[in-house]
């Protein structure tokens, strides 16, 4: 981040292109695929989800991503990975 701020890396946070697909698989379940890409250094990312809701105000949420990128890249310090969320709403 200290690239950024010093203006050493002009290109963060500009020139991305973004795909979301949303499906619902059943009534309380969600898939959803979104692919993201720096289009200033051929970095991107996929990321993968899954959520379902167990009750009126209780939802887990399971996400992978897998990265692509050179060393240096932005996207690609992020590194393959996922979560595991249980959201409560009240």
């Amino acid at each position: 981040w200290m690239k950024t701020l010093s203006g050493e890396r002009g290109g963060l946070g500009r020139h991305y292109a973004m795909a979301v697909l949303n499906h619902p698989v059943t009534e309380l379940a969600e898939a959803s695929l979104l692919g993201l890409s720096n289009l200033s250094d051929g970095s991107g990312l996929l990321q993968l989800r899954w959520e379902q809701s167990l009750a009126d105000d209780l939802t887990i949420q399971a996400t992978s991503e897998w990265t692509w990128a050179d060393e240096g890249d932005e996207l690609g310090q992020v590194g393959p990975g996922g979560q595991l969320r249980i959201i409560g709403h009240f």
